[in-house]
C-alpha cells in the first residue's frame, strides 16, 4: 500500500458522505468530508488533499474547479445513471468512477490506482483556471488491517480481476447469470426459463427429476422439459434452475476443500429456503427475488476458499473453517462477493444487500432494500445459531431478535423458518 494520503469527500448526502469517510479511513488514508465544493475551498489551516471523492451533484455544482494539473486526483461515486455517462465524465476530468454501492476494498484499490497512474487530462482545458486547489483533511490517519502482506496482495489481485469482469467461478453453469435476469423479470414465463435451462443437460436432468419427485406421486411421469416446467410452476422452476446452476461453484475435486464448500452450500440453500418462507409469511412481494438473494449473498465465501487454495493453505480436515481461514472468510467475503455480482451486472439492490448483509443498519431505514437485508441477515444469523455455523468464532451478523424487531415480526417466525429449512435440507 502507498503512503497514506489526504482524501476529501464532497457530498451533500449525509449517508454517502459518512459511508465514504468510513471506507477511506479503513483504506488507511486521512479523511475529511464537506457538503459543497465551496466549503472545500473555504477552510482555514487546511492540509492539501491528494485525492477528492465526490458525487455527481457535487461535480455539477462546481467540482470541475478541482480539475487542474497541480490539483488533487478526482474520483466520482456514481449512481447507475451517471455510470452510463462514464465516458463523458472521464473526458471532463474524472479519473475514476465507482458505481454504488462501493465497498472498502474498491475504495482502497481506486485510490491506490489513481495515485500510481498517469494523470488523466480533461478534453476541455477551460475549467482548470478556477481556485480550490487545496482540500482540508485531518492530520490523523487510520489503517486497514491485514493478516499478512501475501494475503493482501492476493486479495487485491483478485479484486482487480473481478472489477475487470475477468474472474470466473469454476464448475458454475454458464446460464447462471441469464437465469437470474429471467427469474427476476415479472414478465417472464415458464418458456423463458426453459429456453435457458435446455442449454445445460445437468439442469434439464435436475428439473425432470424434481417434476417426477415424490411430491407428484400418482401423476404420470414427464420426460418433456416444457411439461415439467408447467407442472412445477414458474416460481419453483426458477428456484430449482438457479440453485442447480450455482451449485457447481461449491464443488471441488479435493476432498478437504469439498467438505468446506459442502458446508457452505448447505448454509446457502438453507438460508435461501428459510428467507423465502419468512418472506411468504410476511406477505412480501418478489419471493423469487428474495430466494435469489439468499443464494447469491454469500457467494464471496467461494472466492475466499479459492484464494486460500491458491496460497497453498491446507483445508480443515472436518470442513469447519478455523483460525486464519475463518478470519479471512468473515472479513473478505462480503466485499469480494459484491465485486463478483457487480461484474455480473446484477441489480444495484442486490449489490447493496450483498455488501451489507452483516450490517443492514448501514442501509437507508424503511426502504425495501434495507428490509430485505435485515431479513437475509437475520435468517443467516439464525442459521448459525441453529447449529449450521459458517466458521469458528464470531459470526458478525445481527442477533435474530434485533433482526426480528427491525422487521416487525416475532423472533419465532425467523427461528421457525430456519428450523423448517434445516429439516428439509438434503444434499442430493
Amino acid at each position: 500500500m502507498r503512503t497514506p494520503e489526504g482524501v476529501l469527500v464532497i457530498s451533500a448526502d449525509d449517508g454517502i458522505r459518512r459511508r465514504m469517510l468510513e471506507a477511506v479511513g479503513r483504506a488507511g488514508h486521512g479523511a475529511f468530508g464537506v457538503s459543497t465544493v465551496a466549503q472545500a475551498g473555504g477552510r482555514q489551516g487546511r492540509v492539501d488533499a491528494g485525492v477528492v471523492v465526490l458525487d455527481r451533484d457535487a461535480w455539477e455544482s462546481g467540482g470541475h474547479s478541482l480539475v487542474r494539473e497541480d490539483g488533487p486526483r478526482v474520483l466520482m461515486v456514481a449512481d447507475p445513471a451517471a455510470m452510463r455517462r462514464k465516458l463523458v465524465f472521464e473526458e471532463q476530468g474524472i479519473e475514476r468512477m465507482l458505481s454504488m454501492p462501493v465497498s472498502d476494498l474498491e475504495v482502497f484499490l481506486a485510490i491506490d490506482e489513481v495515485l500510481e497512474s498517469e494523470r488523466r487530462q480533461p478534453a476541455s482545458k477551460g475549467r482548470r483556471s478556477s481556485p480550490g486547489a487545496a482540500a482540508p483533511v485531518p492530520e490523523t490517519r487510520t489503517g486497514r488491517e491485514s493478516s499478512s502482506h501475501e494475503v493482501a496482495e492476493a486479495v487485491h489481485k483478485l479484486a482487480n480481476t473481478l472489477r475487470a469482469g475477468k474472474a470466473k467461478l469454476s464448475n458454475i453453469s454458464p446460464v447462471t447469470i441469464e437465469l437470474q435476469g429471467v427469474v427476476g423479470d415479472p414478465n417472464s414465463g415458464v418458456d423463458d426459463v426453459i429456453a435457458r435451462v435446455e442449454r445445460d443437460p445437468k439442469l434439464v436432468a435436475e428439473l425432470l427429476r424434481a417434476a417426477n419427485s415424490a411430491a407428484y406421486r400418482g401423476m404420470p411421469k414427464v420426460l418433456d422439459l416444457g411439461e415439467a416446467g408447467r407442472r412445477l410452476g414458474i416460481r419453483r422452476l426458477g428456484e430449482i434452475a438457479q440453485r442447480e446452476a450455482l451449485r457447481g461453484a461449491f464443488r471441488s475435486h479435493h476432498k478437504g476443500w469439498a467438505r468446506v464448500l459442502g458446508r457452505m452450500w448447505r448454509n446457502t440453500v438453507v438460508t435461501a429456503e428459510a428467507a423465502r418462507t419468512l418472506a411468504e409469511r410476511m406477505e412480501l412481494r418478489n419471493l423469487g427475488a428474495i430466494y435469489t438473494m439468499g443464494l447469491f449473498v454469500d457467494i464471496g465465501q467461494v472466492l475466499v476458499v479459492d484464494l486460500a487454495r491458491g496460497l497453498g493453505w491446507s483445508p480443515p480436515p472436518d470442513g469447519f473453517p478455523r483460525g486464519q481461514l475463518a478470519r479471512e472468510l468473515k472479513g473478505r467475503h462480503a466485499e469480494l462477493g459484491t465485486l463478483l455480482l457487480k461484474s455480473w451486472e446484477l441489480p444495484t439492490s442486490m449489490l447493496a444487500i450483498a455488501l451489507h448483509h452483516h450490517d443492514p443498519e448501514k442501509l437507508p431505514s424503511g426502504t425495501p432494500v434495507a428490509r430485505h437485508a435485515w431479513l437475509l441477515s437475520g435468517i443467516s444469523s439464525a442459521v448459525a445459531a441453529g447449529g449450521f455455523e459458517h466458521w469458528e468464532g464470531e459470526y458478525g451478523g445481527p442477533d435474530p431478535k434485533l433482526a426480528a424487531a427491525a422487521l416487525g415480526v416475532p423472533t419465532e417466525w425467523l427461528m421457525e423458518a430456519v428450523e423448517g429449512a434445516m429439516n428439509d435440507w438434503h444434499d442430493e
